[in-house]
């Protein structure tokens, strides 16, 4: 039963994760619109192929780094885990930007996605920490 549990809040888990991650992808797509629509030439094919391509990464990478398990965390600790998990998303994007001419143009994109990333990823599992722990 206790493993049950566990797969169903486990999978919520990666469910909130990979909503954060698209909405910090449109948070900071429009952003960048707003501040400066001439600087997006992104086709929309190729930002959502992107979006969902870091949605599935981050889950992978944060699975990876045991944020789906089961053991308590401080949020201190919790937080770092998160850090590193944007940081090893982003560095494979940065990477691509090297190779795929189309994301390089488009860099004040990513840095408003990885900032968004981070803050929703670490609202939503404060939330979530909250709620399990009353």
């Amino acid at each position: 039963m206790y493993h049950q549990q566990v797969n169903v809040i486990n999978t919520f888990r990666m469910f909130l994760d990979a909503a954060s991650i698209i909405a910090a992808g449109y948070a900071g797509y429009y952003l960048v619109l707003y501040q400066a629509p001439a600087l997006w030439t992104l086709s929309p094919t190729f930002f959502v192929t992107t979006v969902l391509f870091i949605m599935v990464l981050n889950n992978y990478v944060m699975g990876r780094f045991h944020l789906y398990s089961d053991r308590k965390q401080s949020y201190n600790q919790l937080y770092w885990e998160l850090f590193k998990t944007i940081v090893v998303d982003f560095a494979i994007i940065a990477a691509a930007m090297m190779i795929i001419p189309e994301f390089y143009d488009n860099r004040l994109f990513f840095i408003y996605f990885l900032g968004f990333s981070l803050i929703f990823l670490i609202t939503t599992r404060t939330l979530l920490g909250f709620y399990y722990d009353s």
